[in-house]
């Protein structure tokens, strides 16, 4: 490497900390924010957005039509937890506990284990709720379960589960389908109905661990996936864990100074093979949703840690750090191919009967040199957000190019956020023939 190289390279990590975080904003009316789903899923609006040329508009129903039929679609399979609860503190006044993660076991296992003597991070609201408060779902302090709190840092509490005798038995996952609410997102400004437990959830949803939906799914019914199917796509599930953290909006001025959030995902062997597959052909990958982008991203760069750092192999579990990328791209110029990256992985975890299982925190910005993805499906996003910034680095181009996009998509009447409406990005030679 010659004496310039470093210095050529030195920038990457340094670029995207400096990244003002201004650049992504918008102005979003609280008007264009669906608080409820179209009764038909798939009939929602569905923009069109080939890279650097001319939008276009569709129906989400027609994206079978619109992609390759060699395509392979990733789906976030999380499921998400009713996990809001509505409770009473000792005086009678109210409080909420959002569930945040189990203290030592993955919310799956938690799900299908009792409920006495769990102990769980939680998000509190309320006042004046301390450490050593017992909160009850009656106000005469009668209900069978309590959440006493073990410990309280601003708005966030240890919280452990006390049962009464006649119910220490009952498991997690039936209190919370009778007492938890879905969570839905601070920005719908309503609290959460009956319906919300099955529109708030993919059809294809298995694992527990979410608080937030992997929102880019909901559009997706049965029948689409029949029609996918039929025409010759293939879909894999792989499961990232949705945190709270992902309607954080960006609070500092500059991205360097934010803390990524870190969830929990999980990836079969079969879907790194098929990915793996589709990357020796030639052939497209979709991500549905930016969970999903995320988590295969992910899986490169521990694939490419695997293989310079061979003591990792002896890790049990993946894990990514916010920066790690722009690290290794400042590390070294010549990054290797997602198919040595990717068989790294599965080498590693052992074939692709295997799973692996880890977290990360990557964050991604413009800049940042997609390994993995080849089209992106996801919604419009919040200002200020995180994924606002993914979404602008896969588009590419300066950031007042996708805020072009949102603001068009608003003079459409697009409806944004959770329960609205979609896009896809893509190269225009990704689209299949005709659509453009």
């Amino acid at each position: 490497m010659s004496l310039l190289q470093p210095r050529m390279v030195s920038s990457a990590l340094q670029r995207a900390k400096s990244l003002l975080t201004k650049q992504f904003t918008y102005d979003l009316p609280q008007s264009s924010i669906a608080t409820k789903p179209l009764q038909n899923r798939s009939s929602s609006k569905l923009l069109v957005v080939p890279r650097h040329e001319q939008v276009m508009h569709a129906n989400f129903s027609q994206l079978p039509h619109l992609i390759p039929e060699n395509s392979l679609l990733i789906l976030n399979s999380s499921r998400v937890i009713p996990a809001r609860l509505h409770m009473f503190k000792p005086s009678g006044g109210k409080a909420e506990l959002l569930l945040l993660n189990h203290l030592s076991e993955t919310t799956a296992r938690a799900m299908c284990s009792p409920l006495h003597a769990q102990q769980w991070r939680v998000l509190v609201g309320g006042k004046n709720i301390r450490v050593g408060h017992e909160l009850r779902f009656s106000v005469d302090a009668q209900s069978d379960v309590a959440a006493r709190v073990i410990d309280r840092d601003q708005n966030r509490a240890t919280v452990r589960f006390e049962c009464a005798s006649q119910c220490k038995t009952l498991l997690l996952t039936e209190f919370l389908d009778q007492r938890g609410n879905p969570p839905l997102p601070p920005y719908m400004r309503r609290r959460s109905q009956q319906e919300d437990r099955q529109n708030y959830q993919t059809v294809y949803a298995s694992e527990h661990g979410s608080v937030a939906a992997p929102t880019a799914g909901l559009h997706i019914t049965d029948q689409l996936l029949e029609d996918i199917q039929r025409r010759g796509i293939r879909t894999r599930e792989i499961i990232l864990h949705i945190g709270i953290g992902t309607f954080q909006q960006l609070e500092t001025p500059i991205a360097g100074t934010h803390d990524m959030h870190e969830e929990s995902l999980s990836v079969s062997g079969h879907a790194v093979a098929d990915v793996l597959s589709q990357i020796r052909k030639g052939a497209p990958v979709v991500a549905v949703g930016t969970t999903s982008v995320r988590t295969m991203e992910s899986l490169y760069w521990f694939g490419v840690r695997l293989m310079r750092e061979p003591h990792s192999r002896f890790s049990h579990s993946l894990s990514v750090g916010q920066w790690e990328p722009y690290e290794a791209m400042d590390a070294d110029l010549s990054l290797p191919p997602a198919e040595e990256a990717l068989s790294a992985v599965l080498e590693w975890i052992g074939g692709p009967t295997r799973s692996l299982h880890g977290s990360t925190k990557l964050l991604i910005v413009p800049g940042y040199p997609f390994k993995t993805i080849d089209a992106l499906i996801t919604n419009f996003h919040q200002p200020r957000s995180t994924l606002l910034m993914l979404v602008s680095a896969f588009y590419g181009g300066e950031s007042n190019e996708l805020i072009s996009i949102y603001e068009h998509a608003l003079r459409h009447d697009y409806r944004f956020l959770s329960y609205g409406d979609s896009s896809i990005y893509a190269g225009p030679d990704f689209f299949a023939q005709g659509v453009l």
